[in-house]
């Protein structure tokens, strides 16, 4: 499920809570999304992201050699990522 800390839109002001920038409101960081959700570029909506574990640690499939790597990562200058279609 996704939350607020996920969405494009999403600007974090300190742990719990961020601004949303579409509706210019504060949000809490782990509450549901809303219509306007647009996933933010992290590992885990990335097609290279793949076997997350319990603690949500996956592998990086997307480079030469294969890495651990947090599902939560920030991919946002990852020359390897792709989205990940439905």
């Amino acid at each position: 499920m996704n939350s607020h800390c996920d969405c494009v839109n999403f600007i974090p002001i300190d742990v719990a809570k961020g601004t949303c920038v579409h509706f210019n409101e504060t949000v809490m960081i782990d509450s549901a999304t809303c219509v306007k959700f647009s996933s933010a570029p992290k590992c885990r909506f990335c097609c290279n992201f793949k076997n997350p574990d319990a603690q949500r640690i996956g592998t990086c499939e997307g480079f030469e050699q294969e890495s651990w790597v947090s599902s939560d990562f920030s991919s946002m200058n990852c020359e390897k990522y792709t989205e990940r279609k439905g």
